[in-house]
C-alpha cells in the first residue's frame, strides 16, 4: 500500500499548488499553472482509481482516461510558458490548431478495442493486491503521440530557458526551478512511454512529489506567482528614448523603434551593419557618436522643418571579464525642451529690457518700449487704438502740496489706468509711463472711447482724496505760475487723446506721438476732464 499513500500525498500536493495559485490568477499566467495543477491532479486520480480498481476492465477505463491528462499536459505548459514570457506567440487560433493532436489521442485511445490505433494490445494485471499494466504493444498514434508531446514540452522548456538566461538573477531561478520541476516528472514517463521502465514499475507518486517541491520552493522562495518578467524586448520597443548599441566595431547589434522613427531608418535589417552607413544621412552623429567617449553631450540635427536636438548619453558596454564590449547610446529628442527655453530666454530678455526701461515710480514701461509696442502696432493687422494722457494743474499741485503726494496722484493714475483696462475686459493690452504725469495705452480700437470715458470718470473722483477740504469748498488753489506770479489753479483734471492706428494716416511712431501732442493740447482747452479724438481717416 506504500504507492497509494505516495499517490495520496502526491494528489494533496499537486491539488494544494492548484488551490493556492489560484489565488493570484490575476498575475499573468497563474490561472494557467493553476489549471495545469488540476489536470496532473486528474492524472494522478486516475492512476489511484486504476490501481485500486476490483476489475481488469474497470482499471482499463480509468487507464485510459489517464490520457486526458497526459495529452493535453504538454499544451498547458506551452501556454503558461507564453503567458509567463507574455508574449502573443499562441494566438487563439494557433492554440485550436495545437490541440487538434490531443483531441484525436482521445479518440484514439476511445476507440482502441475497434481500430487498435493507439495500442495493438494492452492487458493489466493483479500484482500485491493493485491493478496494475501488465503489457502493452504500442500502435503507430502512440508514437506520434508521445513525439508531438515530447516536442512540445521541451520546446516550452527551451523557450523558457533561453528567456532565462537574459534575466536578472531572481527570475532566473524561478525559470530554473519550474523547468527542473517539469523535466523532473517528463523525462521518467518519457522513458517510460518508450520501454525503458517496466510497465509494472510505478513512478508516478514519486515523480509528482519531487515535482511539487520544485514547484514550492520556486514558488515560495522566488516568487514565481506574484513576479512575473516583463519582457525586456518589449521595453526596449516602448522606451520614449532612442536606443543604439554598437560593439567595438561600431556595427549595430540593437536598434529599438523609437530610434528608427527619430532617424527615419525604414530598413528594418540594419543589425550588423557598420554605423557609419546606417547614420551615413546624418554626419552629426558619426562625428559625434562614433567616436566620442562623451558619457553625455547634446546634439543638433538638421531637418526638413527646423533642427531637432538630442540629449545623448554613451554608456561603456563590459563583459562578464571586464573587457570592453561596445557601447550604448541612448538619446531624448529635446526639442519641445529647446523651444521652451529659447522662448523663455527671449521673455527674459524682454522682461530685462523692459526692467531698464520702466519707470521707477509706477514699474511701467518707460519710453523705449512705448515706442516699440506702437510700432509693432501700426506694423500689425490688429485694430488698436492709442490712449495718451496727461494730468491738468499737477505742478502747481505738486509745489503746494509737496514732491511725495504728487507722487501718490502718479501712482493713483497708474493704478487708475490698469482697473480702465480690466472694466472693459481687455485681455491683451500696453500701458506705459511717459514719464511726470502723462501716460499711454495701447487698447483695441472698439474698446477705446470706452477706456477713455472710464478714466474721465473715475479720475474727476478719485483726484479729490488728495486735496483739503478748504481747497475743495473754495474749487481751487493758490500757487506760483511758471512766470512767478500768483494764480488761481482749478483742481487737477485729465486730458485725454486717442488716435486709431489703422483708421489714420501715421505710418511711423513719431507721427502717432506727434498727434498725441496735438490732441493733447485740444483737451487742455476744455475746462475740466477732456477726451479728443482724431478724426483724420486714411483715404486709400
Amino acid at each position: 500500500m506504500i504507492y497509494v499513500s505516495l499517490l495520496a500525498i502526491s494528489l494533496v500536493l499537486t491539488s494544494g499548488l492548484g488551490i493556492y495559485s489560484w489565488r493570484d490568477r490575476i498575475t499573468p499566467g497563474v490561472t494557467t499553472f493553476s489549471l495545469m495543477m488540476f489536470v496532473g491532479t486528474f492524472w494522478l486520480l486516475t492512476i489511484t482509481l486504476m490501481l485500486l480498481s476490483s476489475t481488469q476492465s474497470s482499471a482499463l477505463i480509468w487507464y485510459r482516461a489517464s490520457f486526458i491528462s497526459i495529452a493535453t499536459l504538454p499544451i498547458f505548459l506551452l501556454v503558461f510558458v507564453a503567458q509567463y514570457l507574455q508574449s502573443q506567440l499562441i494566438t487563439p487560433s494557433r492554440l485550436i490548431l495545437i490541440t487538434v493532436v490531443p483531441v484525436l489521442t482521445q479518440f484514439a485511445v476511445w476507440t482502441d478495442d475497434q481500430f487498435h490505433l493507439f495500442f495493438e494490445a494492452v492487458s493489466i494485471a493483479e500484482k500485491n493486491g493493485l491493478m496494475v499494466l501488465h503489457s502493452r504493444t504500442p500502435s503507430y498514434w502512440f508514437y506520434f503521440h508521445t513525439i508531438y508531446s515530447g516536442i512540445m514540452l521541451f520546446a516550452s522548456l527551451a523557450w523558457l530557458f533561453v528567456h532565462a538566461i537574459a534575466q536578472f538573477s531572481i527570475f532566473r531561478r524561478q525559470s530554473i526551478g519550474f523547468i527542473a520541476g517539469v523535466l523532473v516528472l517528463a523525462v521518467p514517463n518519457f522513458a517510460f512511454a518508450i520501454g525503458l521502465i517496466p510497465p509494472d514499475l510505478i513512478i508516478l507518486p514519486f515523480c509528482f512529489i519531487l515535482t511539487c517541491i520544485l514547484f514550492f520552493w520556486a514558488i515560495f522562495y522566488h516568487r514565481l506567482l506574484n513576479l512575473v518578467p516583463v519582457v525586456r524586448s518589449k521595453m526596449v520597443d516602448i522606451m520614449q528614448d532612442g536606443m543604439v548599441v554598437l560593439d567595438n566595431g561600431n556595427r549595430i547589434v540593437d536598434i529599438n523603434s523609437t530610434a528608427k522613427t527619430t532617424l527615419s531608418i525604414s530598413n528594418d535589417d540594419v543589425i550588423g551593419q557598420p554605423a557609419e552607413r546606417v547614420f551615413e544621412p546624418w554626419p552629426v552623429i558619426v562625428e559625434r557618436f562614433l567616436n566620442s567617449h562623451e558619457t553625455q553631450t547634446e546634439i543638433t540635427i538638421p531637418s526638413n522643418r527646423d533642427e531637432l536636438h538630442f540629449d545623448v548619453r554613451i554608456t561603456h558596454l563590459f563583459d562578464r571579464k571586464n573587457r570592453a564590449a561596445g557601447r550604448l547610446i541612448l538619446f531624448r529628442d529635446i526639442t519641445e525642451r529647446k523651444e521652451i527655453e529659447r522662448r523663455q530666454e527671449l521673455q527674459l530678455e524682454k522682461l530685462y529690457g523692459m526692467a531698464l526701461d520702466a519707470n521707477p515710480m509706477t514699474g511701467l514701461p518707460g519710453n523705449n518700449s512705448i515706442a516699440a509696442a506702437i510700432t509693432r502696432a501700426l506694423n500689425g493687422t490688429q485694430q488698436i487704438g492709442v490712449v495718451y494722457t496727461d494730468l491738468d494743474n499737477f505742478k502747481a499741485f505738486n509745489d503746494k502740496y509737496g514732491f511725495a503726494l504728487g507722487d501718490d496722484v502718479i501712482k493713483f493714475t497708474a493704478e487708475l489706468l490698469a482697473r480702465s483696462i480690466a472694466a472693459a475686459d481687455i485681455s491683451n493690452s500696453f500701458v506705459g509711463h511717459i514719464g511726470g504725469d502723462d501716460f499711454v495705452l495701447l487698447v483695441p480700437s472698439e474698446k477705446m472711447n470706452q477706456v477713455a470715458e472710464f478714466i474721465l470718470a473715475e479720475f474727476d473722483i478719485g483726484v479729490r482724496e488728495f486735496y483739503s477740504d478748504d481747497d475743495l469748498a473754495q474749487g481751487y488753489i493758490s500757487s506760483t505760475n511758471r512766470k512767478g506770479e500768483r494764480e488761481d489753479f482749478p483742481i487737477m483734471s485729465i486730458s485725454i487723446a486717442g488716435v486709431d492706428l489703422h483708421q489714420t494716416h501715421y505710418k511711423a511712431y513719431i507721427d502717432v506721438n506727434d498727434a498725441c501732442a496735438e490732441l493733447k493740447k485740444k483737451s487742455k482747452t476744455k475746462p475740466g476732464s477732456a477726451y479728443s479724438v482724431d478724426l483724420r481717416v486714411q483715404h486709400e
